[in-house]
């Protein structure tokens, strides 16, 4: 039986509009991941994908319900630990790059582990590596001005890569890039989430790249479901 990477326990999420009173965004959602899962979600525009996401990776908290990573609920976890945490067991991949401007490609892939206080040596290595497996080998020492769009997400991704996490979340991110350069990033995070058995969470609007992974899940109208059930 697959390691249990994240679970989410009743996750319910709403908040308050001066119009409307409270506006329920889910209510009640329950499943698992195991290790290796490359699981696409699709839904709206405004169906609460973002939001999912952002709990599930602890950047937003929920109104009711647990979120557990590697059995570890992060409700429980005091601010500093959280930080830890997010740092060292989730990737993140939004739809922009969010790469630091004044910093090269290297420098960005690096950052995660610098924070943990990994040496400069032992990042420098590890960020090679990577970008060298996402064809980036000739572009380390250029900042994000100096790449295009599709590079720049690639570096991104190398980024969410850096510290082994446990888990990795994306949130569109292939939704800047046009189709070929789509294809391409999410052939190239497959490949990626194959050979480490990386347990991979992408939010996508592209049914077609949706299929292609190992589980499809579909958010309408605050209900989670498997797609075609």
């Amino acid at each position: 039986m697959k390691e249990v990477i994240l679970e989410s326990v009743n996750l319910s999420k709403e908040y308050m509009s001066t119009g409307t009173g409270v506006v329920r965004v889910f209510h009640n959602i329950s499943f698992a991941l195991t290790r290796g899962d490359i699981v696409a979600l699709t839904g709206a525009s405004g169906s609460g994908k973002s939001t999912l996401l952002n709990i599930l990776g602890s950047l937003d908290k929920p109104t009711s319900g647990k979120v557990l990573l590697e059995n570890e609920a992060l409700n429980e976890l005091s601010p500093e630990k959280l930080s830890q945490m997010r740092n060292k067991k989730i990737g993140f991949i939004f739809q922009f790059h969010h790469l630091l401007p004044e910093f090269t490609a290297l420098e960005n892939v690096m950052m995660p582990a610098l924070i943990a206080g990994t040496s400069d040596s032992a990042s420098s290595r590890r960020a090679e590596e990577l970008l060298t497996e996402v064809g980036l080998a000739e572009r380390m020492k250029h900042k994000p001005s100096e790449l295009s769009g599709g590079e720049a997400q690639r570096v991104a991704v190398a980024r969410a890569f850096m510290m082994q996490p446990s888990l990795i979340l994306a949130d569109e991110p292939t939704g800047n890039l046009d189709e070929i350069n789509s294809m391409k990033l999410f052939d190239m995070m497959l490949t990626l989430a194959q050979r480490y058995e990386q347990t991979f969470l992408i939010a996508t609007h592209n049914i077609e790249l949706a299929k292609r992974a190992t589980r499809h899940m579909h958010l309408e109208k605050g209900v989670l479901s498997e797609a075609g059930t």
